[in-house]
Protein backbone atom coordinates (compact mmCIF):
# COMPACT_ATOMS: atom_id res chain seq x y z
CA UNK A 1 0.00 0.00 0.00
CA UNK A 2 3.15 2.39 0.66
CA UNK A 3 4.38 1.76 -2.71
CA UNK A 4 1.10 2.23 -4.46
CA UNK A 5 0.74 5.67 -2.77
CA UNK A 6 4.54 6.77 -3.82
CA UNK A 7 3.95 5.21 -7.34
CA UNK A 8 0.80 7.61 -7.49
CA UNK A 9 2.57 10.38 -5.85
CA UNK A 10 5.34 10.26 -8.36
CA UNK A 11 3.34 10.44 -11.41
CA UNK A 12 1.11 13.22 -10.39
CA UNK A 13 4.42 15.04 -9.95
CA UNK A 14 5.12 14.12 -13.97
CA UNK A 15 2.10 15.58 -14.35
CA UNK A 16 2.14 18.65 -13.07
CA UNK A 17 5.78 18.93 -14.59
CA UNK A 18 4.84 17.97 -17.88
CA UNK A 19 2.34 21.32 -18.25
CA UNK A 20 3.10 24.37 -20.08
CA UNK A 21 3.74 27.54 -17.85
CA UNK A 22 0.87 29.60 -19.08
CA UNK A 23 -1.68 26.63 -18.52
CA UNK A 24 -3.76 27.69 -15.48
CA UNK A 25 -4.20 24.99 -12.71
CA UNK A 26 -6.91 24.28 -11.09
CA UNK A 27 -5.65 23.87 -7.48
CA UNK A 28 -9.03 24.16 -5.59
CA UNK A 29 -9.51 20.71 -4.92
CA UNK A 30 -12.00 19.93 -1.76
CA UNK A 31 -11.13 19.07 1.43
CA UNK A 32 -7.46 20.31 1.06
CA UNK A 33 -6.14 23.53 2.38
CA UNK A 34 -8.94 23.41 5.40
CA UNK A 35 -12.41 24.27 5.89
CA UNK A 36 -12.62 28.22 6.30
CA UNK A 37 -15.62 29.82 7.39
CA UNK A 38 -16.39 33.17 8.77
CA UNK A 39 -16.17 33.41 12.68
CA UNK A 40 -18.79 33.56 15.03
CA UNK A 41 -20.08 34.96 17.88
CA UNK A 42 -19.21 31.68 19.99
CA UNK A 43 -15.69 31.84 17.66
CA UNK A 44 -14.80 35.54 18.79
CA UNK A 45 -15.71 34.63 22.37
CA UNK A 46 -12.83 31.72 22.49
CA UNK A 47 -10.53 33.72 21.11
CA UNK A 48 -11.01 36.32 23.70
CA UNK A 49 -11.54 33.97 26.74
CA UNK A 50 -9.48 31.45 25.48
CA UNK A 51 -6.75 31.44 22.87
CA UNK A 52 -5.59 34.75 23.03
CA UNK A 53 -5.02 35.19 26.82
CA UNK A 54 -4.16 31.33 27.34
CA UNK A 55 -2.76 30.23 23.44
CA UNK A 56 -5.24 27.16 23.69
CA UNK A 57 -7.17 26.19 20.94
CA UNK A 58 -10.54 24.95 20.64
CA UNK A 59 -12.13 22.46 18.65
CA UNK A 60 -16.06 22.12 18.07
CA UNK A 61 -16.62 21.88 14.49
CA UNK A 62 -17.13 17.80 14.40
CA UNK A 63 -13.99 16.12 13.13
CA UNK A 64 -13.83 12.40 13.95
CA UNK A 65 -10.53 12.07 12.90
CA UNK A 66 -9.39 13.68 16.39
CA UNK A 67 -11.22 10.56 17.81
CA UNK A 68 -11.37 6.88 18.34
CA UNK A 69 -12.46 6.22 15.10
CA UNK A 70 -14.08 2.73 16.15
CA UNK A 71 -16.46 4.68 18.61
CA UNK A 72 -19.52 6.29 18.28
CA UNK A 73 -19.49 9.30 18.80
CA UNK A 74 -21.90 12.11 18.61
CA UNK A 75 -20.78 15.85 17.78
CA UNK A 76 -21.58 18.42 20.70
CA UNK A 77 -24.92 20.64 20.41
CA UNK A 78 -22.80 24.43 19.44
CA UNK A 79 -25.34 26.16 21.92
CA UNK A 80 -23.38 24.01 24.86
CA UNK A 81 -19.90 24.96 24.25
CA UNK A 82 -19.80 28.15 25.72
CA UNK A 83 -21.35 27.47 29.06
CA UNK A 84 -19.21 24.63 29.46
CA UNK A 85 -15.70 26.43 28.65
CA UNK A 86 -17.10 29.42 30.94
CA UNK A 87 -17.98 27.43 34.03
CA UNK A 88 -14.18 25.47 33.50
CA UNK A 89 -12.68 29.41 32.99
CA UNK A 90 -13.89 30.27 36.18
CA UNK A 91 -13.64 27.64 37.96
CA UNK A 92 -10.83 25.38 36.77
CA UNK A 93 -8.51 28.22 35.21
CA UNK A 94 -9.05 31.30 37.48
CA UNK A 95 -8.38 29.34 40.46
CA UNK A 96 -5.28 27.85 39.59
CA UNK A 97 -3.94 31.19 38.22
CA UNK A 98 -5.28 33.05 41.84
CA UNK A 99 -3.15 30.70 43.27
CA UNK A 100 0.09 29.73 41.17
CA UNK A 101 -0.30 32.82 38.86
CA UNK A 102 -0.82 32.90 35.15
CA UNK A 103 2.92 32.40 33.97
CA UNK A 104 2.20 29.00 35.50
CA UNK A 105 -1.28 28.15 33.77
CA UNK A 106 -0.28 29.69 30.31
CA UNK A 107 2.75 26.81 30.54
CA UNK A 108 1.02 24.06 32.16
CA UNK A 109 -2.50 24.25 30.37
CA UNK A 110 -3.33 21.87 27.18
CA UNK A 111 -3.31 23.89 23.92
CA UNK A 112 -6.21 22.12 22.88
CA UNK A 113 -9.76 21.76 23.75
CA UNK A 114 -11.77 18.63 21.65
CA UNK A 115 -15.71 18.82 22.47
CA UNK A 116 -17.52 15.93 22.60
CA UNK A 117 -20.87 15.72 22.84
CA UNK A 118 -21.59 12.17 23.97
CA UNK A 119 -19.68 10.14 26.77
CA UNK A 120 -17.17 7.69 24.96
CA UNK A 121 -18.62 4.25 25.98
CA UNK A 122 -15.50 1.59 26.16
CA UNK A 123 -16.24 -2.83 26.07
CA UNK A 124 -16.07 -3.48 29.28
CA UNK A 125 -19.21 -0.93 30.25
CA UNK A 126 -16.99 2.10 31.79
CA UNK A 127 -17.50 5.55 30.28
CA UNK A 128 -14.50 7.59 29.14
CA UNK A 129 -15.33 11.26 30.11
CA UNK A 130 -12.31 12.62 29.41
CA UNK A 131 -8.52 12.09 27.86
CA UNK A 132 -5.18 13.92 28.36
CA UNK A 133 -2.69 13.30 25.50
CA UNK A 134 1.43 14.40 25.33
CA UNK A 135 0.50 17.05 28.00
CA UNK A 136 -1.16 19.16 25.17
CA UNK A 137 -4.57 17.70 24.65
CA UNK A 138 -7.67 17.15 26.27
CA UNK A 139 -10.92 15.69 24.52
CA UNK A 140 -13.76 16.96 26.59
CA UNK A 141 -17.14 14.26 26.72
CA UNK A 142 -20.42 14.49 27.30
CA UNK A 143 -21.02 18.32 26.59
CA UNK A 144 -24.58 17.83 25.55
CA UNK A 145 -25.66 17.03 28.98
CA UNK A 146 -23.51 19.83 31.07
CA UNK A 147 -26.24 21.60 33.05
CA UNK A 148 -24.25 24.53 34.25
CA UNK A 149 -27.56 25.13 37.21
CA UNK A 150 -27.29 21.87 38.47
CA UNK A 151 -24.15 21.40 41.30
CA UNK A 152 -23.61 17.47 39.89
CA UNK A 153 -23.22 18.33 36.35
CA UNK A 154 -21.23 21.29 36.61
CA UNK A 155 -18.88 18.49 39.60
CA UNK A 156 -18.65 16.06 36.96
CA UNK A 157 -17.03 18.23 34.22
CA UNK A 158 -14.83 20.16 36.28
CA UNK A 159 -14.16 16.47 37.71
CA UNK A 160 -12.96 15.49 34.15
CA UNK A 161 -10.76 18.97 33.87
CA UNK A 162 -8.52 18.44 37.11
CA UNK A 163 -8.30 15.12 36.63
CA UNK A 164 -7.10 15.78 32.86
CA UNK A 165 -4.80 18.69 34.15
CA UNK A 166 -4.01 16.15 37.02
CA UNK A 167 -2.05 14.26 34.80
CA UNK A 168 -0.37 16.86 32.80
CA UNK A 169 0.75 18.14 35.97
CA UNK A 170 2.09 14.62 36.59
CA UNK A 171 3.49 14.58 32.97
CA UNK A 172 6.01 17.37 33.71
CA UNK A 173 7.13 16.53 37.35
CA UNK A 174 6.51 13.22 38.52
CA UNK A 175 4.36 12.21 42.01
CA UNK A 176 6.62 10.88 44.50
CA UNK A 177 6.98 7.17 43.64
CA UNK A 178 6.42 6.46 47.07
CA UNK A 179 2.57 6.97 46.91
CA UNK A 180 2.24 4.03 44.82
CA UNK A 181 3.38 1.88 48.29
CA UNK A 182 -0.01 3.22 49.86
CA UNK A 183 -2.17 1.04 48.44
CA UNK A 184 -0.02 -1.97 46.68
CA UNK A 185 -1.92 -4.92 45.74
CA UNK A 186 -4.99 -3.29 45.68
CA UNK A 187 -4.64 -2.30 42.11
CA UNK A 188 -6.82 -4.18 39.84
CA UNK A 189 -8.34 -3.90 35.96
CA UNK A 190 -11.53 -5.60 37.36
CA UNK A 191 -12.10 -1.69 38.89
CA UNK A 192 -15.25 -1.02 36.62
CA UNK A 193 -17.00 -3.80 39.04
CA UNK A 194 -17.07 -2.06 41.95
CA UNK A 195 -18.46 0.67 43.44
CA UNK A 196 -16.73 4.24 44.62
CA UNK A 197 -18.39 2.99 48.24
CA UNK A 198 -16.97 -0.64 47.93
CA UNK A 199 -13.16 1.48 46.65
CA UNK A 200 -13.39 3.94 49.51
CA UNK A 201 -13.90 1.41 52.16
CA UNK A 202 -10.14 -0.37 50.41
CA UNK A 203 -8.91 3.77 50.71
CA UNK A 204 -9.45 4.62 47.56
CA UNK A 205 -11.00 7.64 46.83
CA UNK A 206 -13.02 6.26 43.58
CA UNK A 207 -13.66 2.76 42.33
CA UNK A 208 -11.37 4.36 39.28
CA UNK A 209 -8.76 4.92 41.65
CA UNK A 210 -7.66 1.21 42.01
CA UNK A 211 -7.01 0.87 38.17
CA UNK A 212 -3.75 2.18 39.03
CA UNK A 213 -1.14 4.72 40.89
CA UNK A 214 -1.34 6.82 38.00
CA UNK A 215 -5.25 7.23 38.10
CA UNK A 216 -5.34 6.70 41.74
CA UNK A 217 -2.88 10.19 42.50
CA UNK A 218 -5.10 12.31 39.97
CA UNK A 219 -8.08 11.40 41.31
CA UNK A 220 -7.22 12.15 44.58
CA UNK A 221 -6.56 15.38 43.11
CA UNK A 222 -9.36 15.86 41.20
CA UNK A 223 -12.12 15.04 43.64
CA UNK A 224 -10.92 16.48 46.23
CA UNK A 225 -11.03 19.71 44.15
CA UNK A 226 -14.68 19.37 42.57
CA UNK A 227 -16.18 17.92 45.80
CA UNK A 228 -14.53 19.77 47.89
CA UNK A 229 -12.99 19.60 51.64
CA UNK A 230 -15.97 18.71 53.31
CA UNK A 231 -17.01 16.20 51.11
CA UNK A 232 -13.28 14.75 51.47
CA UNK A 233 -13.58 14.88 55.70
CA UNK A 234 -17.00 12.63 55.82
CA UNK A 235 -16.33 10.41 53.17
CA UNK A 236 -13.04 9.42 54.97
CA UNK A 237 -14.34 9.60 58.39
CA UNK A 238 -17.06 7.16 57.20
CA UNK A 239 -14.18 4.52 56.78
CA UNK A 240 -12.66 1.66 58.75
CA UNK A 241 -9.44 3.00 60.14
CA UNK A 242 -7.10 0.73 57.64
CA UNK A 243 -9.07 3.02 54.39
CA UNK A 244 -9.17 6.01 56.16
CA UNK A 245 -4.76 6.03 57.50
CA UNK A 246 -4.48 5.01 53.54
CA UNK A 247 -6.96 8.06 52.49
CA UNK A 248 -4.82 10.26 54.96
CA UNK A 249 -1.86 9.21 53.68
CA UNK A 250 -2.62 10.01 50.04
CA UNK A 251 -4.32 13.41 50.85
CA UNK A 252 -0.58 14.29 52.44
CA UNK A 253 1.10 12.95 49.59
CA UNK A 254 -1.30 15.51 47.44
CA UNK A 255 -0.72 18.42 49.35
CA UNK A 256 2.88 18.34 49.63
CA UNK A 257 3.28 17.39 46.04
CA UNK A 258 1.24 20.58 44.89
CA UNK A 259 3.89 23.13 47.34
CA UNK A 260 7.10 21.11 47.01
CA UNK A 261 6.64 21.01 43.00
CA UNK A 262 4.37 23.57 42.23
CA UNK A 263 4.38 26.35 44.91
CA UNK A 264 0.65 25.82 45.52
CA UNK A 265 -1.71 25.85 48.61
CA UNK A 266 -3.93 22.69 47.84
CA UNK A 267 -6.19 23.94 50.01
CA UNK A 268 -6.19 27.28 49.36
CA UNK A 269 -7.00 26.59 45.58
CA UNK A 270 -9.60 24.01 46.92
CA UNK A 271 -11.45 26.69 48.69
CA UNK A 272 -10.94 28.67 45.25
CA UNK A 273 -12.59 26.08 43.60
CA UNK A 274 -15.75 25.24 45.99
CA UNK A 275 -16.18 29.55 45.84
CA UNK A 276 -16.20 29.26 42.01
CA UNK A 277 -18.41 26.11 41.90
CA UNK A 278 -20.70 28.13 43.80
CA UNK A 279 -21.10 30.99 41.87
CA UNK A 280 -21.51 29.43 38.69
CA UNK A 281 -24.27 27.08 39.90
CA UNK A 282 -25.77 29.89 41.82
CA UNK A 283 -25.93 26.78 44.63
CA UNK A 284 -26.83 29.00 48.07
CA UNK A 285 -23.97 28.82 50.37
CA UNK A 286 -24.80 27.15 53.65
CA UNK A 287 -25.20 30.81 55.58
CA UNK A 288 -27.29 32.01 53.29
CA UNK A 289 -30.39 29.59 54.28
CA UNK A 290 -29.01 28.79 57.74
CA UNK A 291 -29.22 31.40 60.23
CA UNK A 292 -32.01 33.23 62.51
CA UNK A 293 -34.87 33.17 60.73
CA UNK A 294 -34.00 31.38 57.56
CA UNK A 295 -35.23 27.93 55.93
CA UNK A 296 -32.91 25.68 58.85
CA UNK A 297 -32.48 27.46 62.17
CA UNK A 298 -30.76 23.93 64.11
CA UNK A 299 -28.47 21.45 63.46
CA UNK A 300 -28.50 18.72 65.69
CA UNK A 301 -26.08 15.85 66.26
CA UNK A 302 -25.48 12.40 67.82
CA UNK A 303 -23.02 9.21 66.79
CA UNK A 304 -25.33 7.85 64.53
CA UNK A 305 -24.30 10.31 61.78
CA UNK A 306 -22.47 8.83 59.01
CA UNK A 307 -19.00 10.72 58.73
CA UNK A 308 -19.14 12.73 62.13
CA UNK A 309 -15.28 14.14 62.85
CA UNK A 310 -13.66 11.68 65.19
CA UNK A 311 -11.71 14.76 67.00
CA UNK A 312 -15.47 15.92 67.74
CA UNK A 313 -16.97 12.40 68.65
CA UNK A 314 -13.67 12.53 71.52
CA UNK A 315 -14.31 15.46 72.83
CA UNK A 316 -18.43 14.81 73.08
CA UNK A 317 -17.16 11.39 74.74
CA UNK A 318 -15.28 12.40 76.70
CA UNK A 319 -17.84 15.41 78.25
CA UNK A 320 -20.34 12.09 78.35
CA UNK A 321 -17.92 9.98 80.39
CA UNK A 322 -17.33 13.12 82.34
CA UNK A 323 -20.93 13.22 82.83
CA UNK A 324 -21.24 9.87 83.74
CA UNK A 325 -19.08 9.54 86.55
CA UNK A 326 -19.99 12.63 88.10
CA UNK A 327 -23.73 12.24 87.84
CA UNK A 328 -24.66 9.13 86.21
CA UNK A 329 -25.70 10.21 83.33
CA UNK A 330 -24.24 9.93 79.39
CA UNK A 331 -24.76 12.24 77.03
CA UNK A 332 -27.16 11.39 73.89
CA UNK A 333 -27.05 14.32 71.13
CA UNK A 334 -26.60 17.91 70.71
CA UNK A 335 -28.29 20.80 69.42
CA UNK A 336 -27.20 24.04 67.78
CA UNK A 337 -29.80 26.30 67.28
CA UNK A 338 -29.75 29.88 66.22
CA UNK A 339 -32.35 31.52 68.48
CA UNK A 340 -31.43 35.54 67.58
CA UNK A 341 -29.37 37.66 64.98
CA UNK A 342 -26.74 37.17 67.59
CA UNK A 343 -27.30 34.77 70.03
CA UNK A 344 -26.57 30.47 69.39
CA UNK A 345 -28.09 27.98 71.93
CA UNK A 346 -26.07 25.05 72.39
CA UNK A 347 -28.43 22.03 74.57
CA UNK A 348 -27.08 18.75 75.28
CA UNK A 349 -29.37 15.61 76.17
CA UNK A 350 -29.24 13.62 78.46
CA UNK A 351 -32.18 11.16 78.85
CA UNK A 352 -34.59 12.73 80.19
CA UNK A 353 -32.78 15.94 80.86
CA UNK A 354 -31.55 18.37 79.12
CA UNK A 355 -29.01 21.58 79.38
CA UNK A 356 -29.08 24.52 77.64
CA UNK A 357 -25.80 27.11 76.94
CA UNK A 358 -26.03 30.50 75.46
CA UNK A 359 -23.37 31.98 73.23
CA UNK A 360 -22.92 35.36 71.45
CA UNK A 361 -21.53 35.70 67.97
CA UNK A 362 -20.57 37.80 64.89
CA UNK A 363 -19.42 36.94 61.65
CA UNK A 364 -17.19 38.89 59.88
CA UNK A 365 -16.85 39.82 56.01
CA UNK A 366 -15.38 36.31 55.02
CA UNK A 367 -18.15 34.81 56.42
CA UNK A 368 -16.06 33.54 60.11
CA UNK A 369 -17.64 33.16 63.14
CA UNK A 370 -16.75 33.61 66.26
CA UNK A 371 -18.72 32.55 69.66
CA UNK A 372 -19.09 34.03 72.87
CA UNK A 373 -20.17 32.22 76.05
CA UNK A 374 -22.32 34.16 77.84
CA UNK A 375 -24.75 32.02 80.33
CA UNK A 376 -25.95 28.45 81.20
CA UNK A 377 -29.62 27.74 82.26
CA UNK A 378 -30.34 25.73 85.90
CA UNK A 379 -29.47 22.22 84.59
CA UNK A 380 -26.42 23.89 82.42
CA UNK A 381 -25.06 25.03 85.46
CA UNK A 382 -25.16 22.30 87.31
CA UNK A 383 -23.09 19.74 84.65
CA UNK A 384 -21.02 22.68 83.47
CA UNK A 385 -17.74 21.39 84.48
CA UNK A 386 -18.12 17.99 83.33
CA UNK A 387 -18.94 19.44 79.76
CA UNK A 388 -16.26 22.24 79.54
CA UNK A 389 -14.30 20.45 76.92
CA UNK A 390 -18.02 20.96 74.49
CA UNK A 391 -18.37 24.41 75.53
CA UNK A 392 -14.66 25.97 74.68
CA UNK A 393 -14.89 23.92 71.55
CA UNK A 394 -17.64 26.48 70.38
CA UNK A 395 -15.71 29.11 72.12
CA UNK A 396 -11.98 28.77 71.15
CA UNK A 397 -12.34 28.32 67.57
CA UNK A 398 -13.69 30.70 64.91
CA UNK A 399 -15.96 28.79 62.69
CA UNK A 400 -17.43 28.80 58.77
CA UNK A 401 -20.52 27.15 57.58
CA UNK A 402 -20.57 24.84 55.12
CA UNK A 403 -22.81 22.36 53.62
CA UNK A 404 -22.53 18.22 54.53
CA UNK A 405 -20.93 15.16 52.86
CA UNK A 406 -22.26 15.75 48.94
CA UNK A 407 -22.50 19.44 49.15
CA UNK A 408 -25.73 20.01 47.58
CA UNK A 409 -28.16 22.47 47.92
CA UNK A 410 -30.56 19.86 48.96
CA UNK A 411 -28.46 18.05 51.05
CA UNK A 412 -30.08 18.13 54.95
CA UNK A 413 -26.54 18.36 56.73
CA UNK A 414 -24.61 21.48 58.04
CA UNK A 415 -21.66 21.75 59.59
CA UNK A 416 -19.72 24.45 62.40
CA UNK A 417 -16.07 24.06 60.69
CA UNK A 418 -13.48 25.60 62.61
CA UNK A 419 -11.04 27.78 60.52
CA UNK A 420 -7.72 26.58 62.78
CA UNK A 421 -8.61 23.08 62.11
CA UNK A 422 -10.87 21.75 59.84
CA UNK A 423 -10.89 18.12 60.73
CA UNK A 424 -12.75 18.71 64.28
CA UNK A 425 -16.27 19.91 62.43
CA UNK A 426 -19.38 19.94 64.04
CA UNK A 427 -22.36 18.39 61.60
CA UNK A 428 -25.50 18.04 62.02
CA UNK A 429 -28.83 17.15 60.37
CA UNK A 430 -30.39 20.69 59.73
CA UNK A 431 -34.16 21.50 61.14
Amino acid sequence: MKLLKIITLVAMLGTIASCKKDENLNTNIPGLGGDSWVPSKLDNWLYDSLTHPYNIEVKYKWDQSELDLNKTLVPPIESQVQPVLDALRQIWINTYIAEAGATFFKKYSPKLLVMVGSPSFNPDGSITLGTAEGGRRVVLYDVNDFDNTNVNSVQEMVHVVEHEFGHILNQNQIYPPEFKQISVGKYTANWINESDDQANSEGFISAYAKSMPDEDFVEMISLMLSNGRMWFEMMVNSQPDSARTALRSKEQYVVSYYKSIWNIDFYALQSDVQNALTKVTGRPTLASVFGFGKRYTSAVWSTAITGSSPDFVTLFNTASTNLSGSFGFTLDSLKVTFTAANRIRVQMFFNPYQASFTYSFSTDANGVMTLTYLSADNNGGIIKTSVQGLLDYFSLNHFTLDWGFNRDSNANLGAFVPKENPKIYYVGILE
